[in-house]
C-alpha cells in the first residue's frame, strides 16, 4: 500500500508519531525531560495543560493499546496497568468494587490461587488468566514492554505499520 500515491508520509501524521514517542518516554524513561514531564502532570490532567500535554493525551490511546507491564516487583498496579496484555481491568469492568492495590499483594496474599473478592467480577477466561500468571518477582522494578517490536521498545516504525494495517483493512 502506498501512501498519497507517491510512497510519500503525511508530515502531520510523522509530527504524531513523535508525540506517540514522547507518551512512551514520559512512561518509560528516567531522562530528565520525563522526570520533569511526571512531576509536573503526574498521570492525570490539568486545567491549563500545555500543548504537547495536549497532543500527548490525544493520542495515548494508540500507545496504549500496545503498551505492557514486565512485572518484576509487583509493584504496578492490578486495575490501571496492563500486566496480563488484555488491557486495563478498569476498562473492562462496570464498577470497580475493590481499591486498586498493587500486584505483589494480589499474590501474596492468594491462598490456593483463589481469587474468591473478585470471582464475579471477571469473565473466566480472564480468571483463569490471572491465576495462570507466573509470578517471579526480583528486585527489578516493573517496566513497559512494546508488544509490536520483540525487543519490547517502541519505535516510531512499529506504530505507524500498526496504524497503516488498521487503516488498510478497513478499506478492504
Amino acid at each position: 500500500m502506498v501512501e498519497n500515491g507517491l510512497g510519500v508520509r503525511n508530515f502531520s501524521t510523522i509530527i504524531d508519531y513523535f508525540y506517540l514517542k514522547m507518551w512512551w518516554n514520559f512512561h518509560n524513561s528516567t531522562s530528565l525531560w520525563a522526570n520533569f514531564m511526571r512531576a509536573r502532570y503526574g498521570f492525570g490532567s490539568l486545567s491549563n495543560p500545555s500543548r504537547v500535554w495536549r497532543q500527548m493525551m490525544s493520542d495515548k490511546h494508540v500507545v496504549d493499546l500496545h503498551f505492557q507491564k514486565q512485572i518484576y516487583s509487583g509493584k504496578s498496579l492490578f486495575w490501571f496497568d496492563n500486566w496480563l496484555g488484555n488491557g486495563i481491568f478498569v476498562d473492562k469492568v462496570d464498577q470497580i468494587e475493590l481499591p486498586d492495590f498493587p500486584i505483589n499483594s494480589l499474590f501474596s496474599n492468594m491462598q490456593g490461587r483463589n481469587l474468591p473478592p473478585m470471582q464475579h467480577v471477571f469473565p473466566s477466561n480472564i480468571r483463569s488468566k490471572i491465576l495462570d500468571f507466573q509470578v517471579l518477582f526480583t528486585s527489578g522494578r516493573d517496566r513497559i514492554i512494546w508488544n509490536l517490536t520483540s525487543s519490547g521498545v517502541f519505535t516510531t516504525s512499529s506504530a505507524y505499520e500498526s496504524l497503516r494495517m488498521k487503516r488498510h483493512k478497513l478499506m478492504s
